[in-house]
C-alpha cells in the first residue's frame, strides 16, 4: 500500500499566521485611538515666559523666541509702529492670554510651514497635553479673535470658520463691539 504525503496547505492558509496577522491588527489600532493621535503628530512642550498681545507669546524656545498663533488675529493692544490701532479690545484680548498662558507651560502642534516672514515660530497652542483645547479655538470660540488664515498653514480651517462665524452670528465677544463690526469672519 502506498502511503500519501499530506498535501501542503498554501502559505495564506496557515492557521498560526492568521492568529499573528490578528495580533499585530489589535496591537495597531492602540496606537490609532483618539488620545494617541496627538501623540503621533507629536505636541511639544514649551513653557510661555511671556504674553506681547492676544495672539503672540515669548517661549522658552531658541533664546526666547516669539510664537505668532496660527489661525487668528486679536486686535492690537501694543503695535509700536501704529500706536493708533491699540484699543482697549486688544488690550482685554492679551490679559484673558495672560491670565491663561503666562508663566505655564503649553503644548504645541505645527503645521506646514515653521515661521513667518518676521521669524516668528508658527504653532497652535494647546493648554493641555492631549491637545483637547486649544488657545486659537478659544478665542475664537469667545469673541476675542477674528480669522487670519494664511497658506499654508490651514490644517483647522473648517472648525475655526464654524467658530469665528458662530461668534459673529451670536454677537460674542468683540463681534458686539464696532471693531469687528465691519470684519467678516470667514475672510
Amino acid at each position: 500500500m502506498e502511503e500519501k504525503c499530506p498535501e501542503k496547505r498554501p502559505w495564506y492558509r496557515n492557521p498560526k499566521l492568521h492568529i499573528l496577522l490578528l495580533l499585530l491588527f489589535v496591537l495597531g489600532l492602540r496606537f490609532l485611538q483618539p488620545s494617541n493621535l496627538h501623540n503621533i503628530t507629536g505636541l511639544e512642550k514649551v513653557h510661555v515666559e511671556r504674553v506681547v498681545d492676544g495672539d503672540t507669546l515669548i517661549i522658552d524656545k531658541e533664546d526666547h523666541a516669539r510664537l505668532r498663533m496660527i489661525g487668528i488675529d486679536t486686535p492690537e493692544s501694543v503695535n509700536p509702529y501704529q500706536k493708533e490701532l491699540n484699543c482697549e479690545e486688544g488690550k482685554i484680548a492679551s490679559q484673558y492670554v495672560k491670565d491663561l498662558v503666562e508663566g505655564k507651560d503649553v503644548y504645541l502642534e505645527y503645521d506646514h510651514k515653521y515661521k513667518d516672514r518676521f521669524s516668528r515660530i508658527l504653532a497652535y497652542v494647546y493648554l493641555d497635553e492631549k491637545g483637547e483645547h486649544m488657545l486659537q479655538m478659544d478665542l475664537l470660540d469667545k469673541g476675542y479673535a477674528r480669522l487670519m488664515l494664511l497658506k499654508p498653514n490651514t490644517r483647522y480651517k473648517k472648525e475655526f470658520i464654524n467658530a469665528a462665524q458662530n461668534a459673529k452670528d451670536h454677537q460674542v465677544g468683540f463681534w458686539s463691539h464696532e471693531i469687528f463690526k465691519s470684519t467678516n469672519p470667514i475672510e
